[in-house]
């Protein structure tokens, strides 16, 4: 590699661009495109010698830092603020806070963003409706009761334990609200418990053969 003294600005029209500029620059140093590539490797720069080609060709323009780094290549670091002034506004790079950055990518959201995130809304919500029944809370004595338990819930037994199923299409139940048979219409049945452990507005039942479960009190007719 070969150095001069000649200035940059000898033999380059006014108006020049800067990949003009860039391939006098590099041609007065006696640099191919090759070699300017391995010089630029010692300043941490790995570009290829078609790259060059696009800057000295106003394809692409290099930034700051690999500016700098082609002037100190070439022994032209003199230069830097010179060819510097040509690059577009959206070449000069502005370093940024990270958190601006976070920001916004976190606000960058696309339609895509927008409808999973309303997609999962829905599923939860159609979730904590799916399991609401299921979920009570246990009443504290003495407190008048808690919301959510229902008023069978305070007693332990009716003032009539013989009843019959008046539903045509009624289940016994664990005591979970699991379904284990299909009970008859008028199905005779003996009320054991009004107070169903999860919180749940079931009966604990006995039916005339013997088996026990929860039956939901509204589907039920009294017989005393």
């Amino acid at each position: 590699m070969t150095s001069t003294s000649k200035s940059l600005g000898d033999d380059v029209e006014p108006e020049a661009t800067l990949g003009v500029r860039l391939k006098k620059m590099r041609d007065e140093a006696g640099l191919t495109q090759q070699t300017l590539t391995d010089e630029l490797k010692k300043h941490g720069i790995d570009v290829s010698a078609s790259t060059v080609s696009r800057w000295e060709n106003d394809g692409k323009l290099p930034d700051e830092k690999v500016l700098r780094a082609i002037c100190e290549a070439c022994q032209q670091s003199r230069h830097y603020e010179k060819l510097h002034g040509l690059l577009p506004p959206k070449q000069v790079t502005t370093s940024q806070p990270k958190f601006h950055t976070w920001i916004t990518k976190v606000l960058a959201f696309d339609r895509r963003n927008v409808a999973t995130f309303l997609v999962g809304i829905v599923a939860v919500t159609a979730l904590f409706f799916s399991i609401r029944p299921w979920l009570g809370s246990k009443t504290n004595p003495g407190s008048g009761g808690t919301e959510g338990v229902s008023r069978s819930s305070q007693q332990s037994t009716p003032p009539c334990q013989q009843y019959a199923v008046a539903s045509y299409d009624l289940w016994l139940r664990g005591e979970y609200g699991e379904t284990l048979i299909q009970l008859p219409h008028n199905q005779k049945v003996t009320v054991i418990d009004t107070r169903n452990p999860h919180g749940l507005d079931y009966w604990q039942v006995t039916t005339e053969g013997g088996r026990k479960g929860w039956i939901s009190p509204g589907y039920l007719k009294p017989l005393c």
